[in-house]
């Protein structure tokens, strides 16, 4: 007698049946647990039992409130970790193949029964279980190996691209920088004061232009390491980008324009106004620095009663079609920017940032036409 402890579920609604199961189980497992289930809606009931964890359910086809094909369909689904065992009293080939094809363990005629048929059919079910469950751990550890491996081998493609590209775009303005020294030394000998605050001016450009990359790497750096929280808050829209705006006119080329204008007669949003700000500065230095001189760049804000709403235009390079879809991956930079200077980072950054204030970040764009950048928050 198998001393292992089973727990089955019987579902049968004949009386001499269920007798005669239970005989059969008692001849050759010691103390079976048996749950009974006369109908289809007490056999569910017994399964969404957060307790059940049945070893093996024994199912009659023919239920006073559900039979055949819809009870075997149902059943699967409501016992994807508990293998069933059909018992029936009808012999219908076509309609066990069928049934054992969907996932039934076993397909047995009540007539041909017997305590040894209907043990081994039990032992078989369950065993084949484990050994689906092991199969289906197997591939579960496989499948987090390769994306572990997989991972590692994007961690290190991006480590590579990220000194490739930082020895560059520091190199290029601390070089610049050098030069400049070196002429302001040699300008004030010869008391050249036009040519001074030229390469002054070129030096303040320097220094902000490695400021901005050295803030693109920590606040990848923050988002990655989960640092960046989002701080909610009621602010004037506005006032800030009004501020940004004016700010970011002390930085554009020569005779760049950077207008702005507002929509709507509310002023106030419900957002984070570090991470709006940053946005916001991001997209307009990306506008200054893809868009030529005497080119206009619009930024505009508009609340309504369903979305606060921040739009970036400006007339510059563009982005092509065929570069739109990376365009907000870590790294990416378009194909037409040439010795533009950047780090690929900025839009990244600028899209976790909007994501974590639940928005959402879109991007039209026509090569040698101009770019729209647009961002949507919902007004809560």
């Amino acid at each position: 007698m198998d001393k292992k402890h089973f727990k089955i579920l019987v579902i049968e609604d004949n009386p001499g049946d269920v007798a005669l199961i239970e005989i059969f189980l008692n001849e050759q497992i010691l103390n079976p647990t048996l749950v009974y289930a006369e109908n289809f809606n007490q056999a569910v009931e017994a399964l969404s039992n957060q307790n059940a964890d049945f070893d093996v359910a024994l199912l009659d086809l023919s239920l006073p409130d559900k039979s055949g094909q819809a009870l075997v369909t149902e059943m699967l689904e409501l016992s994807s970790q508990c293998p069933i065992i059909i018992l029936t009293g009808h012999g219908d080939i076509d309609f066990s193949i069928r049934s054992i094809s969907q996932g039934i363990s076993d397909y047995l005629i009540k007539d041909q029964l017997d305590a040894s048929m209907l043990y081994k059919s039990i032992i078989y079910a369950v065993e084949r279980k484990k050994t689906a469950i092991k199969l289906n751990e197997t591939e579960i550890a496989k499948a987090e190996v390769s994306f572990s491996l997989a991972k590692e081998k994007e961690l290190s493609q991006l480590k590579s691209s990220f000194l490739s590209m930082a020895s560059h775009e520091f190199r290029t303005p601390l070089s610049s920088i050098q030069l400049s020294a070196i002429l302001i030394d040699k300008y004030l000998q010869l008391s050249d004061k036009e040519n001074i605050l030229k390469h002054v001016n070129m030096v303040k450009a320097d220094v902000h232009n490695l400021n901005t990359i050295l803030n693109e790497f920590l606040s990848l750096e923050g988002i990655e390491a989960g640092k960046v929280g989002v701080q909610l808050k009621n602010f004037d829209l506005v006032a800030l980008a009004q501020e940004i705006k004016e700010e970011m006119q002390m930085l554009a080329k020569n005779n760049q324009i950077l207008n702005y204008r507002h929509i709507g007669n509310a002023y106030d949003v419900f957002l984070d106004q570090h991470l709006l700000r940053n946005c916001l500065i991001n997209l307009l230095s990306n506008a200054i620095k893809y868009s030529g001189e005497n080119s206009i760049i619009e930024l505009i804000t508009e609340i309504n009663e369903e979305h606060y709403k921040v739009t970036v235009t400006d007339n510059g390079i563009g982005i092509p079609q065929e570069d739109q879809e990376q365009l907000f991956g870590a790294f990416f930079r378009a194909s037409n920017t040439g010795t533009i200077p950047g780090t690929g980072l900025g839009l990244n950054i600028v899209l976790r940032y909007v994501n974590l204030m639940n928005g959402e970040l879109d991007c039209k764009s026509t090569e040698n036409v101009g770019t729209t950048f647009t961002m949507l928050f919902k007004n809560k």
